[in-house]
Formats: structure tokens, C-alpha cells, sequence
């Protein structure tokens, strides 16, 4: 019982302002009113360690500093992927360009001269079949490669997170 009333007495205390007189709730509400109405001092130095000049104007120029690091940054950034994809547009027109020349050369020589074309895919027949039985032998040592590896898990989970990594590094930086 006593642990009850205990309980209670919080909630008794806790209400006990609403039961107050109205003159009392108007009082307080003038003297908060009255405190706010009263010039604002500036804050007493003991708030605020003294600050020197000299300080701030080191923090000025620190944060200076690092804003044209940044600006410095982003430019370089620009730079580096304006490079990239004009490098990386080269290097597709360049390849698009062989695999076609290369297309036509043999669909010419098809044409024009069957028995060279023959004896070209005699030679190159070598290599194809070695590039197929390479693309064989792969495929069967990945197949003896059981599905739950934690090796192969591992693996793929590193090669996440790099093309992760990657990801955010190559997106342009946001403004702060």
C-alpha cells in the first residue's frame, strides 16, 4: 500500500500547478514577461573565454585556406574525368574502327578472293580453336568450384565493395 502511495505523489505534485489560483499564474506570467522586457546586456565574459583578434584571424584564413582546397579539388577532379572521357571515347572510336576494318577486310576478301580467305581462316583457325579451348578449361575449373564457398563469397564480396568504392569516388562532390 505504502508503494502505491508513493507512486502516486509524483503525479499529485506533478498536477498540483494546475490547481493553482488563477492571481498566482498571472503574476508569474508577469514576472517572466517583465524579465524579458529588460534591455539585452551583453553576456558576461565568463561565458565566453576572451577570444583574441589574432585568433579569429587565423581561423579566417584557415577556413580560407581550405575552401580554395577544395576549390582546387573539384577543378582537379574536372580535369581528370574531362580527360578520361575523351581518352576513353578514343580508345572505343579506335577499337569500333579495327573490329570494323577488320569486318570488312574479311567480308572483302570473301568476296573478291575466296581461296585467300580460306587459307586466312586456316591460319587464324589455330588460334581461335586455342582461345576456345582456353574459354574450355576455365569453364570447367570454375564449375568444380562449389557454390557455397566461402572463398567465392569472399570474393565477390571484395569485388562489391571495390566497384563500391570506386563508384564513389569517380561521383562528382557535392556542395556543402
Amino acid at each position: 500500500m505504502r508503494c502505491h502511495d508513493t507512486h502516486d505523489q509524483p503525479v499529485v505534485q506533478r498536477d498540483s500547478h494546475l490547481a493553482q489560483p488563477a492571481e498566482t499564474k498571472a503574476e508569474e506570467t508577469r514576472t517572466h514577461a517583465s524579465s524579458y522586457e529588460q534591455p539585452l546586456l551583453t553576456p558576461p565574459s565568463h561565458f565566453y573565454p576572451s577570444i583574441s583578434t589574432e585568433r579569429i584571424m587565423k581561423a579566417v584564413e584557415q577556413q580560407r585556406r581550405i575552401s580554395q582546397q577544395l576549390e582546387d579539388l573539384r577543378a582537379q577532379q574536372k580535369r581528370r574525368t574531362a580527360r578520361l572521357r575523351t581518352t576513353g571515347l578514343k580508345w572505343i572510336a579506335a577499337l569500333c574502327f579495327a573490329f570494323g576494318a577488320l569486318a570488312t577486310a574479311f567480308t572483302i576478301l570473301l568476296f573478291v578472293r575466296p581461296a585467300l580467305f580460306e587459307r586466312t581462316m586456316a591460319l587464324l583457325s589455330d588460334g581461335i580453336a586455342t582461345l576456345l579451348v582456353i574459354e574450355e578449361s576455365i569453364r570447367l575449373e570454375l564449375s568444380l568450384i562449389p557454390a557455397s564457398s566461402w572463398l567465392l563469397s569472399v570474393a565477390a564480396l571484395l569485388v562489391v565493395l571495390m566497384m563500391g568504392m570506386w563508384v564513389r569516388l569517380m561521383r562528382p562532390p557535392r556542395e556543402a
